[in-house]
């Protein structure tokens, strides 16, 4: 484990630019970020090419900024995916995120690495950072094995746990969630809103706020839980997405997925405690306020 010093001056090094949360922490913070991509794209920010599957070309990215700190959001999400190749799940969440937090450790950059709240199995929600993850599939393992090489790396490191949303404005080739339901209410296509999953979602806007205080407040390295204050069920969301949006939601009809046997397994309860970054001076919004934000600059 490296004993790195302070944070020396130097950019904020950002994988995922192009993703919903990259996206988002670029454009609020575009004068310090240096994104690395796979190609040459628009964005608010500088940017260096660098590939996420090849270790020679990350290392190389990482020296040609020389960054103060990066944050690692780069990940396949794509749960099927992961589930159905676990060995590239395990070289982009995994081994690249150790790549990653090795080369920061040379130079003496910390590392802000995005996990998931998913890590855990779900049997009883409201999980503290102290709380063993047990990950149900592929995609969970992975980002636990990209956790768990970062957090190695250094001891000043630092893990987010958390689950995301927000509108993607045409960043990805498939709807996420908040999208697809507010396309499908529009719409009033028949939804299946699941009573029994339960989470505390922040915005990518506002998690991006937060990951900047976290580093300007130069809070210890290791696991930092992050949410809303209370937990919703899907269903709940669904419906608080609709009268936030100003829609009906007569076409969603309340469902219980552990009837569903879904594959790849997924946690039912994977609500977060927040007690901790709390304490540190961060206080956490609610699910109408996150809400209302979205609404207000889509």
């Amino acid at each position: 484990m490296s004993s790195s010093p302070k944070n020396p001056v130097g950019p904020w090094f950002v994988t995922g630019a192009t993703g919903m949360l990259g996206g988002a922490f670029v454009k609020r913070w575009a004068n310090q970020c240096v994104a690395m991509v796979r190609k040459q794209t628009p964005l608010p920010c500088d940017s260096v090419e660098g590939i996420l599957a090849e270790s020679g070309s990350i290392a190389a990215a990482v020296g040609k900024v020389r960054p103060s700190i990066c944050f690692h959001f780069a990940a396949c999400t794509n749960l099927a995916h992961c589930e159905q190749n676990p060995e590239y799940a395990q070289q982009i969440n995994g081994i690249a995120s150790a790549t990653i937090a090795e080369a920061c450790a040379e130079i003496g950059a910390r590392v802000v690495y995005m996990c998931t709240d998913s890590i855990f199995d779900g049997k009883k929600g409201n999980y503290a950072e102290t709380d063993t993850p047990a990950p149900l599939n592929a995609y969970a393992l992975s980002k636990l094995c990209g956790e768990r090489a970062t957090l190695g790396a250094s001891h000043r490191n630092i893990s987010i746990r958390g689950n995301i949303f927000g509108a993607e404005s045409g960043q990805s080739n498939f709807l996420k969630l908040y999208d697809w339901a507010v396309k499908s209410l529009r719409l009033q296509e028949p939804i299946t809103g699941f009573a029994d999953i339960f989470f505390n979602p922040l915005s990518v806007e506002t998690l991006s706020e937060i990951l900047g205080k976290i580093v300007q407040l130069d809070l210890p390295g290791g696991c930092w839980h992050v949410g809303t204050k209370k937990p919703v069920s899907k269903d709940q969301f669904i419906r608080l997405i609709a009268k936030s949006n100003g829609l009906s939601d007569a076409c969603v009809t309340r469902g219980l997925q552990a009837y569903l046997n879904p594959q790849p397994a997924r946690p039912l309860k994977t609500t977060l405690q927040t007690l901790k970054i709390e304490a540190a001076g961060i206080s956490m919004p609610t699910i109408e306020s996150e809400l209302e934000l979205l609404t207000k600059n889509p």
